[in-house]
């Protein structure tokens, strides 16, 4: 049987960590969320050192305290290699761009079904898209 893949969620609104935590987890992956994206690099590091990583990282771009611009810097910075997805309320190609993802990224606009956010994510794992932090030329990657 496989291992079911580990999905961190990072969003600011609780109810939308709820909703997509518990279509995810349907889905049969297992899903950790987190409401303050300062949690998320203690996170990723914790479970790294128990050997059970995460696939992939959900972040909402816009957040108090820290963008999820600012923590996929955090991650490169530290040269975490993780997937990401950027979910945003509101288009925001300019954030894209920033987060060196070339002008033709894409990303998950909310509002979106939870059949969505399951869709999206298992073509990510199935296609191998998303921004992958590994990667040295991310000026050529692309969003999911």
């Amino acid at each position: 049987m496989e291992t079911p893949k580990r999905i961190l969620l990072v969003d600011d609104e609780e109810e939308f960590l709820f909703s997509a935590g518990l279509a995810l987890k349907r889905a049969g992956y297992e899903v950790q969320g987190v409401a303050n994206p300062r949690e998320v690099i203690d996170r990723i590091l914790c479970a790294e050192k128990e050997e059970h990583p995460f696939d992939l990282l959900v972040t909402d771009l816009r957040m108090p305290h820290m963008s999820g611009v600012e923590l996929v810097g955090e991650l490169k910075k530290r040269k975490i290699a993780l997937k990401v997805l950027a979910i945003t309320s509101v288009s925001e190609k300019g954030l894209l761009r920033n987060m060196n993802c070339g002008s033709g990224a894409d990303y998950l606009q909310k509002p979106f079904g939870p059949g969505d956010l399951v869709a999206r994510i298992a073509r990510i794992f199935t296609l191998g898209m998303a921004v992958d932090l590994a990667e040295d030329d991310l000026g050529n990657a692309e969003f999911a």
